[in-house]
C-alpha cells in the first residue's frame, strides 16, 4: 500500500509518471469514481492561422470490480462537451474530441504483491504503464493490447527495481493507427523524505502508412490533404499497412520528490531517435503540494524537440508545435476543500529558427470524485 500511495503522489505532482486519474478504489464497485474538469482557454496561433477562444467540460467515470491483489476488471468512459465542434479538432491538433462520449478503459488486470516482489499484468483497452512525460506520450491516449511490470523491493530504501513493458496499437481521434512496443527498466529509492526514480528504455513507434491523412499531428514533410493537414512518414500511400519508417527512441528520465514542509519535485527526460539522432527533452520543477487543502502549487516545464524528437501524433496535445520548437509552460494552482483544484497555465512556444511563435493561456477547475 505504501508503494501505491507513493506512485499516486508522483503521478499527481508531475507528468513524468503515467497519468492516473483515479487514485482510490470505491468500496461499492457499482458506484463509479469520477473526475470532472472545466476549462477555458485562449490560443494565439502562428501567423496565418486565426486565434481562438474555447471552453469545455470533461467527465470521466470508472468502475472497478475485484481486489487489488488478484484479478480485477476496470471499465471507464470519457464524455466531452465543448464550445467548438469536432470538425475543428484536426486543424486545432487535438488528441481528444470536443463533444461526445467514448470508452476510455476496459482492462482485465492480474496483480500479486509480496514483501519482496510484485507483478502486474493488464490487457484490453489499457493505460500505458510506462513512465514518460508528455513530450513523448499523451497521458490521455490508450493502448489496445497489454502491458505490465515485474519488480523487486525491500522493506526500506528500495521501493521498486524492475521492468515495465507495453505492446499494442493506439487508435487516434480520426482513425490513424500507431503500433507501440516498448520496454523499460525502473528503479525507485526512498531515503527518508526523498524519493528518487530513474528509468531507461526503448520505444518502437510504428505509424500505419496508409492512414497518413488521418493523423492529426505529423513530423517532417507535412502538407494539406482531403482530411486536413497531414505529414509524410517516409513513403505515403498504400504500402501494405505498417511499413517503415519506425520511430525508435532511447528514452531516459529521472525524478526527485522531496516531501518536506514545502514539497519539491524535479524531473527531466530525454529521448533520442535511433534512425536520425533527433532528440526531444523536457525539464520540470514543481513547488508546493498537489493535494493538500488550501496549499498552492507552482510548476515550470521547459520542452525542446528536434524535427523527429517525438512522434507528433502521440505527444501531448497541450503543446501546439510537436517538432522543431522549444517552449515553456507556467502553472499556478490552488487545492480547495472537497478535492477541488483551480489552476492557471500559460504556455509559449517558438520555432527553433525563430520564424514563428505560439502562446496559450488556460483556466482550469477540476473536481476529483
Amino acid at each position: 500500500m505504501r508503494l501505491r500511495a507513493l506512485l499516486c503522489c508522483a503521478a499527481l505532482g508531475l507528468p513524468l509518471a503515467a497519468q492516473e486519474y483515479f487514485k482510490e478504489e470505491n468500496p461499492n464497485p457499482w458506484v463509479p469514481t469520477w473526475e470532472v474538469t472545466a476549462q477555458a482557454e485562449r490560443q494565439n496561433l502562428p501567423p496565418g492561422l486565426p486565434d481562438f477562444d474555447r471552453s469545455d467540460v470533461r467527465l470521466r467515470l470508472r468502475w472497478t470490480f475485484g481486489s487489488e491483489d488478484g484479478f480485477q476488471f476496470k471499465a471507464g468512459s470519457a464524455s466531452y462537451l465543448g464550445s467548438d465542434g469536432d470538425a475543428e479538432n484536426l486543424l486545432r491538433q487535438d488528441n481528444q474530441p470536443s463533444n461526445g462520449s467514448r470508452l476510455d478503459l476496459a482492462e482485465l488486470r492480474f496483480a500479486h504483491f509480496a514483501e519482496s516482489a510484485g507483478v502486474e499484468i493488464q490487457g484490453g483497452l489499457v493505460e500505458n504503464p510506462m513512465l514518460a512525460s508528455e513530450t513523448l506520450w499523451d497521458p490521455n491516449l490508450r493502448v489496445i493490447g497489454g502491458g505490465g511490470r515485474v519488480f523487486l523491493r525491500t522493506e526500506t530504501v528500495l521501493e521498486e527495481a524492475g521492468l515495465r513493458g507495453v505492446a499494442g496499437e493506439v487508435r487516434l481521434l480520426y482513425g490513424g493507427r500507431v503500433r507501440v512496443r516498448a520496454g523499460q527498466a525502473v528503479a525507485r529509492l526512498v531515503l527518508g523524505s526523498v524519493t528518487a526514480t530513474v528509468h531507461g528504455g526503448l520505444w518502437d513507434l510504428q505509424p500505419r502508412q496508409e492512414d497518413a491523412s488521418l493523423f492529426i499531428r505529423q513530423n517532417s514533410g507535412g502538407g494539406l490533404g482531403p482530411g486536413g493537414y497531414y505529414g509524410n512518414y517516409g513513403v505515403y500511400g498504400d504500402t501494405g499497412g505498417y511499413a517503415d519508417p519506425h520511430y525508435r527512441y532511447e528514452v531516459y528520465g529521472a525524478q526527485l520528490n522531496w516531501d518536506t514542509a514545502v514539497p519539491l519535485s524535479v524531473s527531466a527526460q530525454r529521448q533520442k531517435r535511433q534512425e536520425d539522432g533527433d532528440t526531444g527533452q523536457d525539464f520540470q520543477v514543481w513547488v508546493g503540494s498537489p493535494t493538500r487543502r488550501w496549499w498552492p502549487q507552482a510548476g515550470f516545464v521547459h520542452q525542446i524537440i528536434d524535427t523527429d524528437g517525438a512522434l507528433g501524433s502521440l505527444s501531448g496535445d497541450r503543446w501546439w508545435y510537436h517538432s522543431n520548437a522549444s517552449g515553456d509552460r507556467f502553472i499556478l494552482a490552488l487545492n480547495l476543500p472537497q478535492r477541488w483544484r483551480v489552476s492557471v497555465e500559460h504556455m509559449n512556444q517558438t520555432r527553433l529558427d525563430g520564424s514563428s511563435r505560439y502562446t496559450r493561456t488556460d483556466l482550469i477547475l477540476k473536481k476529483r470524485f
